[in-house]
């Protein structure tokens, strides 16, 4: 685990130059973890990684909104869909709900639900907006975002280091 230490008997594009594990180990003590390596010859080696409960890894769906990107977790994500604008106009303003495999859900623009006075210029009819149906808390919501970005993992920690490291300043 120290830099520059390598195993291989040469360098390569790809390896040899002892960087690597020292890299791991030390992301790994950053998130307040730590890496134990047990190597046996004809055996094999085993990393035994332990990270603080605090951390977690998750799929996301990541969206953007104006000039911000939000990750939806992908557990509370149903589906999604792309409405026409003349559509989606109409669930507007009669507060109808989008029926989506037997489910009905409110269509909100997602920018509105986080920034009450914000509204979205709909734009031509014809276009296509992308609706992320979601559920959770015991409300089924099709949230009307500007892009679709992809899945990703995120890793989630607890701000807990961070703001200590912080206040102490």
């Amino acid at each position: 685990l120290h830099p520059g230490f390598s195993t291989a008997t040469a360098v390569t594009q790809i390896s040899g130059r002892g960087v690597g594990m020292d890299v791991v180990s030390s992301e790994i003590r950053q998130m307040g973890g730590s890496l134990e390596i047990d190597s046996r010859p004809a055996e094999g080696t085993r990393f035994v990684v332990r990270l603080p409960f605090t951390v977690s890894v998750n799929r996301a769906l990541l969206v953007s909104v104006g000039q911000e990107t939000y990750a939806l977790p992908l557990n509370t994500v149903a589906g999604v869909v792309r409405l026409r604008v003349d559509e989606l106009a109409q669930y507007a303003a009669d507060e109808r709900l989008l029926e989506y495999a037997g489910q009905g859900y409110r269509v909100r623009y997602l920018g509105a639900v986080l920034h009450p006075d914000e509204h979205r210029d709909l734009g031509i009819d014809g276009d296509t907006v992308p609706l992320v149906l979601v559920r959770g808390g015991g409300q089924a919501l099709a949230v009307e975002v500007d892009r679709l970005l992809g899945a990703r993992d995120i890793a989630v920690k607890s701000l807990q280091g961070v703001l200590q490291s912080l206040t102490a300043k």
